[in-house]
């Protein structure tokens, strides 16, 4: 058993109900388990522990839970810029058709990498397009190379259109068959898990509707495995699923067995009233990426409503892509101020921002283990010095972690699962620098293939 004792916490903010936030904290660890939390000045009993870090200077939280991404999308940024999202999505498939096991293997791991400097502990990868050798597996093995936890939402698509090349299309039968070895080989539905396996068809009308039906019948086989989707992205996104179903697009989803607490559906920027009370009746979650939204012309999410209805709606970078960055604490200032910008400043709040991106964001993914710094939670922490310039002059260090994001920086600590990942501001077992490279040369064979 390894002990980890984190002494003088500037402001520890547990994200938990009972404990608050805390000055001059102290956190024990035995493994990848918190046993402890309280004032340094009542730890003496853990000392000395194996490790013992010091984190004067610093403001700490529950890593944060990203709950929708698409990884190897770090390949392919800054395409389409002025397109909205399906010639969007037609840019990157031209550049996408050309990627190899090798590709997203790195793709993803550099994305991991991005999102653990921002705070990012644990993360959503929406994989759907599997072209040439790629599998779900590369992004599973580099979620345990660097040692971020995962939840692989194993996706598809079947159903042709003019922006996706047929390479990058799959018979259902196969998807089906593959989506249960990936559970069989890589699904651990025990507490503190690294690695979690979700199923999740790419948009309502890209498969076919009685995809979704087999899908939530596989889902239903195990414990703790997930469903989801993209859902009414756009206002064409309902539209299209009334005109050919007849029923609302919640609706279509309920009526082929998806509607559990297992869903969580990313964007729903058209939901009208009725999804949110229905998401709410369900206990269905959302993944809201508001960068994404913005970059593409897709809406605003009606963020209030939801949250008002009960439903519990986690925070999510989308793919590199879409957003070009994956940085968290920026995507909770963009939603507080989209929330904010309709006329009321006081829609949400910076701590209720924070909660998105932890505690409810658990919940998202319904993981009671994870997303609060108590004791008999994982042990997932990350922190930020606040001796730069972007603290000064905040007498609220918890909400600056919101308002100032833009000028935080990197985490200087990272611990998943117990073990250091960043310390001092870099990482403690990975060469980003050689991985950057290798992303490099990756992305410039990919460039020359989808010009040739």
């Amino acid at each position: 058993m390894v002990s980890t004792l984190l002494t003088h916490i500037g402001t520890l903010a547990t994200q938990n109900e009972a404990l608050g936030e805390i000055s001059d904290a102290a956190v024990y660890i035995t493994d990848n388990v918190v046993q402890w939390v309280g004032k340094s000045e009542d730890c003496a009993q853990y000392s000395p522990a194996d490790v013992e870090i010091n984190c004067e200077g610093l403001i700490i939280l529950p890593g944060l839970i990203n709950t929708h991404n698409h990884m190897y999308g770090s390949l392919t940024r800054c395409l389409g810029q002025e397109q909205g999202l399906f010639d969007w999505i037609g840019a990157c498939n031209k550049v996408k058709q050309h990627f190899t096991s090798h590709d997203a293997h790195v793709a993803a791991k550099l994305t991991m990498a991005e999102l653990i400097l921002s705070g990012c502990t644990t993360s959503v990868d929406h994989m759907f397009h599997f072209p040439n050798d790629v599998r779900i597996d590369d992004t599973i093995r580099a979620a345990k190379d660097i040692g971020i936890r995962l939840h692989a939402a194993r996706g598809t698509q079947s159903v042709a259109n003019p922006v996706t090349p047929a390479c990058l299309l799959e018979d259902e039968e196969s998807a089906l068959r593959d989506m249960r070895r990936v559970i069989e080989e890589h699904h651990d539905a025990s507490k503190f898990a690294m690695v979690r396996v979700a199923l999740a068809p790419t948009i309502l009308f890209l498969v076919s509707p009685g995809m979704w039906e087999k899908t939530a019948q596989l889902a239903a086989e195990y414990p703790a495995v997930g469903l989801h989707c993209h859902f009414c992205e756009t206002s064409a996104d309902a539209q299209r699923i009334q005109a050919s179903h007849g029923v609302s697009p919640h609706d279509f989803l309920s009526q082929r067995g998806w509607n559990t607490p297992r869903v969580w559906c990313a964007h729903c920027c058209k939901v009208d009233e009725a999804a949110i009370a229905h998401f709410g009746k369900h206990q269905m979650g959302v993944a809201t990426c508001p960068s994404s939204s913005c970059r593409l012309g897709n809406g605003i999410l009606p963020l209030r409503s939801l949250l008002d209805k009960g439903v519990n709606v986690g925070i999510g970078t989308d793919g590199p892509a879409s957003n070009d960055a994956c940085n968290l604490l920026l995507e909770l200032r963009l939603a507080t101020y989209l929330q904010r910008v309709q006329g009321k400043p006081d829609a949400l709040t910076a701590r209720e921002a924070l909660r998105m991106g932890t505690a409810v964001g658990a919940a998202v993914l319904n993981r009671t283990d994870i997303g609060q710094i108590a004791p008999g939670f994982a042990a997932d922490i990350v922190g930020w010095r606040t001796a730069v310039p972007a603290f000064c002059g905040v007498e609220d260090e918890v909400a600056a972690l919101v308002f100032c994001s833009p000028g935080l920086g990197s985490v200087d600590l990272s611990i998943i699962n117990g073990k250091v990942i960043i310390k001092d501001g870099k990482f403690v077992h990975m060469d980003l620098q050689k991985l950057m490279a290798e992303h490099h040369q990756c992305a410039a064979r990919l460039r020359a293939l989808a010009v040739a």
